[in-house]
């Protein structure tokens, strides 16, 4: 039976560093330089992430530890991406949302809550 109440926990579970572990890397770069390790398994906070030349690139936080990993070197990314594409500019921090308001007064006229014509 305990089998069966950990089962949500585990389908439930976010991004951690895959087998073999992986190296945390300063940038996201083919030749960058090398910040620390971290072993299978250990839960990773996402930053963001983006697409470089040698793929897509996520920052990290993990166990006081900051720094690049690939995509390839995460697993359980699928929570990450739900919540960002779910994420709305609610979400975002005011100033932010104050530039974007400001930057589409200046391109277009609209700006707030504004809607298009």
């Amino acid at each position: 039976m305990s089998i069966w109440l950990a089962l949500p926990f585990l389908l439930a579970a976010g991004p951690a560093v895959r087998d073999g572990g992986a190296v945390l890397r300063a940038s996201c770069s083919a030749d960058a330089e090398t910040t620390g390790r971290l072993d299978a398994g250990v839960a990773l906070q996402i930053r963001f992430a983006f697409s470089g030349d040698i793929g897509t690139c996520y920052k990290v936080t993990s166990n006081g530890q900051t720094g690049y990993l690939l995509a390839t070197e995460i697993t359980g990314l699928e929570s990450y991406e739900q919540a960002r594409v779910q994420a709305s500019d609610r979400d975002l921090p005011q100033m932010l949302r104050a530039e974007v308001s400001r930057l589409q007064q200046q391109i277009g006229g609209l700006g707030g809550d504004d809607k298009p014509p």
